[in-house]
């Protein structure tokens, strides 16, 4: 498939006066002290071809289409804040809504500048928090509000570092009558790194970790958090609590990454039936949004060449641009 310079997710925003006969789909902030213009947004297509790495879903339109947001992605929010960065209004959609899905009604008074921030993910991401009941979902959680510098998306899963795929837009607008915003677009604020074991088969026990990950996203800056670091050996005051990779295959391994700032080392570790150390491969390699690194080569090799082993190498199935490492 033809490789496209980003994916995304159309955010296509028309705003228009409200008569006494628009009935929105959802009810709009509470009145304040001028009168508020009723705002919709609508988030139901995409504008760029895309590939769905984690299953079957493979070829998405190449062109906005009613609906096709809800076949990639299960939840969606809406936040809006104040020129003061205060949360004004927030709304929460699920697929399931069907062709209402993405198309988000609310009421502002003009002016601004607001800031509007959406994100969505095929999965319920916590945000201003830390996710305390994995992933249980809306509306049995509903994070309190924090200022728009302080607002983050959350990562973290009780005690773990387990990133998810997730899109994401943050922008300014002022309202009036007769805005009209030109389609925004939600970017991937992940990576994806996948493993494949040439020589693996079903009945090993095979395990890839990575040492450094983050797990905060902060709405205002776009930067994440400290990096942490797990111990190499794990023990009772130090765990390791960044999630190794989801075995998807007998010989394939994946995992969705935050950090993109601090190099990282991919450790592949084989144990026999005593729970003792088969074979180990250690790969360093560096992650970027949008793309995929894939690491492939064999585990189970002859010791005597120092070259044998596993080669990097970065997919162009989510960006244009892409770079091999050999070693």
């Amino acid at each position: 498939m033809k490789a496209m310079s980003a994916c995304a997710i159309a955010l296509c925003l028309l705003f228009f006066a409200c008569s006494k006969d628009d009935k929105p789909i959802e009810k709009p902030s509470p009145s304040g002290p001028k009168e508020k213009v009723a705002v919709t947004f609508s988030a139901t297509g995409f504008t760029q071809e895309t590939v769905d790495l984690a299953n079957s879903r493979t070829t998405l339109a190449a062109t906005a289409a009613t609906d096709s947001m809800g076949r990639y992605v299960n939840y969606f929010w809406y936040l809006a804040y104040d020129n003061k960065g205060k949360e004004i209004s927030r709304k929460f959609q699920k697929s399931s809504l069907g062709s209402n899905f993405g198309v988000v009604k609310d009421s502002l008074q003009p002016g601004g500048p607001y800031t509007i921030v959406m994100f969505a993910s095929p999965f319920n991401l916590e945000f201003n928090g830390p996710d305390t009941i994995a992933n249980g979902g809306y509306p049995y959680r509903n994070p309190a509000p924090l200022s728009l510098d302080s607002a983050f998306l959350s990562f973290r899963v009780v005690d773990w570092y387990w990133t998810k795929e997730a899109f994401y837009k943050k922008f300014t607008i002022n309202i009036n009558n007769d805005t009209i915003v030109a389609a925004r677009a939600l970017d991937r604020i992940v990576g994806k790194v996948e493993v494949n074991i040439l020589d693996a088969n079903a009945n090993q026990n095979i395990t890839v970790r990575i040492d450094k990950e983050c797990g905060y996203y902060f709405f205002n800056t776009g930067k994440t958090d400290a990096i942490h670091t797990d111990p190499e050996v794990p023990d009772i005051d130090n765990l390791q609590i960044i999630r190794p990779f989801k075995r998807v295959s007998p010989t394939k391994f994946e995992l969705f990454v935050l950090n993109r700032t601090t190099p990282m080392v991919a450790t592949i570790t084989a144990l026999d039936g005593n729970y003792k150390v088969m074979a180990e491969r250690k790969v360093a390699f560096t992650n970027e949004w949008n793309k995929r690194v894939i690491i492939t080569g064999k585990l189970f090799g002859p010791e005597i060449d120092p070259h044998f082993g596993f080669k990097v190498s970065l997919n162009t199935d989510w960006s244009s641009d892409s770079t091999q490492i050999g070693f």
